[in-house]
């Protein structure tokens, strides 16, 4: 679960103390959600702060429900082993 301070410190679409479902995942390149946004199909929520994506990042490295394809990606990217 994330930890909040204040709530709207983090975010605009965030509005209570709240879980990921990493189960629910899903994978979309750049480019293909370029161009979903460009057509009005695809619209941004909100933004988060480094500070929540420094939780979620370990949070989906405990999860038992994120698929080890993502978990690995995720492991690259903090270049942790």
């Amino acid at each position: 679960m994330l930890q909040f301070g204040k709530l709207n410190e983090f975010s605009d679409f965030i509005l209570y103390s709240s879980v990921i479902n990493y189960k629910g995942a899903r994978e979309i390149d750049a480019a293909k959600m370029a161009q979903l946004t460009a057509a009005g199909l695809c619209v941004a929520k909100g933004t988060f702060s480094a500070t929540i994506l420094s939780q979620i990042q370990p949070g989906a490295l405990k999860s038992k429900r994120l698929k080890n394809k993502y978990k690995k990606r995720i492991k690259e990217f903090l270049g942790v082993p």
